[in-house]
């Protein structure tokens, strides 16, 4: 409503590398999870080294649990609330044009070679947010656990399709108090990502499968033994899981 094109950024990625992104994007306000202000600062500090841009106001959401204290008003620094409070409910709302104006500008992960860009317009976001929801049998008002990465195609649309049908949504910083498991398919896990899961209580399995074979074909059963290694040898032990 306020004419804004939005850019999900992908957490796990650098400073440097948030800092072309926001060259990049040309951002304006950038939100930043107090978990990730260091990451964040690293990024405008890098940025202000050119002069011709002008870095994006830093918007900083302080932890629920643990909240922080205010934040000085300076160096183009807010804090979440506080901004809140300073706006006006009389605002006039700035409808897009046309259902062809840009709605998002999305980025490619960047861990193989440079992010890429993607720019998606009102039309498509909302067509392909009601295949989603439909497609993954979402009734009203659900409650959704994102692990998917909303840097990912806006979560897979699923961010808007939340809000269509009146959902929560459930976002986790820190390891449940019981172990989950997953099973993963497709082109295996680098030990880096497997021993980091773990690390969170995930427990992982890599399993290798086909259409044609009714999905997850091969998989090697974890040996008892292999729970005293160290975690970097379990980490490669299951990344070769489904090869």
């Amino acid at each position: 409503m306020a004419e804004a094109v939005l850019c999900t950024l992908n957490t796990r990625l650098d400073s440097s590398m948030i800092d072309d992104l926001l060259k990049h994007s040309e951002a304006k306000i950038i939100f930043v999870d107090q978990q990730l202000l260091q990451v964040a600062q690293g990024a405008l500090s890098l940025l202000s080294k050119d002069k011709t841009i002008k870095p994006p106001i830093l918007v900083l959401i302080p932890e629920s649990e643990n909240f922080a204290p205010p934040v000085s008003e300076t160096y183009n620094i807010h804090e979440y609330e506080n901004l809140l409070a300073s706006g006006s409910s009389n605002f006039t709302i700035r409808w897009p044009k046309t259902e062809f104006d840009p709605i998002s500008t999305n980025y490619t992960s960047g861990t193989t070679s440079p992010a890429k860009g993607v720019v998606y317009n009102h039309r498509g976001a909302y067509l392909n947010t009601i295949a989603i929801f439909l497609t993954q049998g979402m009734g009203p008002m659900p409650t959704y656990l994102w692990t998917l990465p909303m840097f990912h195609c806006n979560g897979w649309c699923m961010n808007w399709g939340m809000a269509e049908l009146g959902g929560t949504n459930i976002c986790l910083r820190k390891p449940l108090s019981h172990k989950v498991e997953i099973m993963t398919g497709g082109s295996p896990l680098p030990p880096q990502i497997i021993s980091k899961m773990e690390e969170l209580g995930f427990g992982v399995t890599h399993g290798y499968g086909l259409t044609e074979t009714y999905s997850a074909a091969t998989t090697c059963l974890w040996k008892p033994e292999w729970d005293s290694l160290p975690l970097e040898e379990r980490a490669a032990l299951k990344a070769r899981q489904g090869c």
